[in-house]
């Protein structure tokens, strides 16, 4: 038995584990999110959302049982991963590692959410209005926020509440100065789509592991300018050119200085279009005339303007209009596959003009492959993998998304088209599927008909729906197992006119399962002529029965392990 200790919620915890009838923990060493995945599926859950290591949740005490723990992903149990050997470790308490699975939306945090006490922001002792400490009014007290996982797309969400266009700068470890009262909210995540922090996922309001040196502090982007236009000038086509935007009435340029995919992106989807494809840098477009607007324009990405992001005052730059900066947009994002593989893993590919090509696998991570299947449909990533050496374009090179992009076209890279690669860098990933809702397929009494099995071309006769008795009085079950009386079916083949090497065969679906899984079955091999029951999961043969086995009932159970079966 395995259990998570010492979290706010059932979902997460420090992972212990017990042994010899007393509890113990796991050190942090070579601890990653596979094996959190095999102990999140042993808890129930349907995947692991992170590790953490340092004992984040908090040391444990008495033995620590495993160390160096490696999964492969396919195990059931963690104590089917390699490890030291029990209670074999370099270790102490201080490594203790933790985890937290994966829960279904609405309970992530524990709080998106329930209690709908009024919420209010306020920023403290900074210089001016836009900066300080961030805290948060709840309950009747004011508190503040831990810095741990708090990014600038959290701080952007915070600045809009309070009001203001976006967030300059965010702040760890108390720079306003240390807060009083409680500590509300910690490991705030949020995607750019929420209007209030709240909204964002977070571990439940008052449950935290900070003490006041990590309080969160906050400089907001004041700015109340508003973008009339924005267009492309100087381009034979209308998804790309020189960037131009228009402040009060005047057309202007914007700086290539800090100007990259991700600024590009909130430029595009501004005019209208999916995503970036690509940055000009040093006038591709030539050069523009009029003020230039923008230098040193950094986005988080959720932007709808790029008067939202981060730059200096409008119309203070060290620029020439040489730097005028220029992009192209995807008017609809391209299409994606895994290719070479299976319906869950392959090699990655992309189709751009009717022409599939590849992604690089120069600083592939797990991050950039969690964004890939999760816009393929699945619930997460197992692991990267080589799929052979593809054919066409290399599209993608150096990817680097953060892993809360819903494509891969949100994420940054050098530019669509643009690498130092050869086929032989080809990126292929592994991701996890969620069982499929028609693996009930697999499931049949036979009452009604043979639900989606087929029967074999090459059989030399097929299965039949029989209740009651069988056709001969010397073979066969008198009733079927799952009603027990005559009015129940079950699948029969007559054995005692048999010939040698006969055979008759049922074939499933193909089905894919995202860990191990037992398959059951009950026969009945009753008939002094009876020959073998044979199951064949893809080219292994399992007997599961020979011979006469007399008018009752068995059970059979063979493992299904993580994949693809038929």
């Amino acid at each position: 038995p395995i259990r998570l200790i010492n979290g706010c919620q059932p979902n997460e915890g420090r992972l212990e584990v017990l042994y010899n009838n007393r509890w113990g923990t796991v050190c942090d060493d070579e601890f990653d999110v596979v094996a959190a995945h095999v102990v999140c599926r042993q808890l129930g859950y349907s995947h692991a959302e992170r590790s953490k290591c340092c004992s984040y949740f908090e040391p444990g005490k008495g033995k620590i049982w495993l160390d160096n723990v490696a999964c492969h992903g396919n195990e059931s149990y963690l104590d089917q991963c390699s490890h030291a050997g029990w209670s074999v470790h370099d270790c102490n308490h201080q490594e203790d590692v933790g985890i937290i699975c994966s829960v279904p939306y609405l309970q992530q945090g524990g709080d998106r959410n329930t209690d709908n006490s009024e919420i209010h922001l306020r920023l403290q002792n900074g210089k001016n209005k836009y900066e300080g400490r961030l805290e948060i009014y709840y309950k009747g007290t004011w508190g503040t926020i831990c810095s741990d996982h708090f990014d600038q797309i959290a701080a952007d969400v915070a600045c809009k509440q309070l009001g203001y266009m976006s967030a300059l700068d965010y702040t760890c470890c108390a720079r306003f100065g240390l807060g009083r009262g409680p500590i509300w909210m910690d490991d705030v995540h949020c995607n750019g789509s929420e209007r209030t922090l709240r909204q964002c996922s977070s571990r439940p309001l008052g449950c935290s592991n900070c003490d006041h040196f990590q309080d969160v502090g906050l400089i907001c982007n004041a700015t109340k300018a508003s973008i009339l236009e924005i267009r492309l000038a100087d381009s034979n086509d209308s998804l790309s050119g020189r960037l131009e935007i228009n402040v009060n009435g005047q057309w202007g340029t914007v700086c290539d200085d800090e100007f990259q995919l991700v600024e590009a992106a909130v430029a595009c989807r501004q005019l209208g279009y999916a995503n970036a494809k690509v940055v000009y840098n040093s006038g591709e477009f030539g050069a523009g005339i009029g003020p230039i607007w923008l230098d040193n324009v950094i986005c988080s990405g959720n932007e709808t303007s790029l008067l939202e992001c981060a730059y200096k005052k409008l119309g203070i730059h060290d620029c020439s209009h040489m730097e005028d900066v220029g992009i192209a947009c995807f008017a609809v994002n391209p299409k994606i596959r895994l290719a070479n593989g299976g319906s869950f893993y392959g090699r990655v590919e992309i189709e751009y003009n009717n022409t599939w090509g590849t992604v690089c696998n120069d600083d592939f991570d797990l991050q950039d492959a969690s964004v890939i299947c999760r816009q393929l449909g699945f619930i997460g990533v197992h692991q990267i993998q080589s799929y052979g050496s593809g054919s066409g374009p290399i599209y993608v090179d150096n990817l680097n998304c953060n892993g809360y992009e819903s494509n891969l076209f949100e994420c940054k890279h050098d530019g669509f088209g643009r690498h130092n690669c050869d086929h032989a860098e080809d990126v292929g990933i592994e991701c996890l599927p969620a069982i499929q809702a028609n693996i009930t397929d697999i499931n049949c009494t036979f009452q009604d008909n043979f639900c989606g099995w087929k029967h074999a071309l090459d059989g030399d006769f097929n299965w039949t729906r029989t209740a009651g008795r069988t056709p001969s009085k010397k073979t066969g079950p008198t009733a079927d197992h799952t009603f027990g009386t005559g009015r129940g079916y079950y699948a029969y083949i007559e054995a005692s006119r048999r010939r040698q090497n006969d055979s008759a065969t049922l074939i499933s679906r193909t089905f894919e399962l995202d860990g191990d899984y037992c398959f059951s079955l009950w026969y009945n091999a009753n008939g002094k002529a009876m020959g073998s029951l044979l199951i064949q999961d893809n080219r292994v043969i399992q007997v599961v029965s020979t011979g006469h086995r007399r008018n009752i009932w068995r059970k059979a159970q063979i493992l299904l392990a993580y994949g693809s079966h038929q």
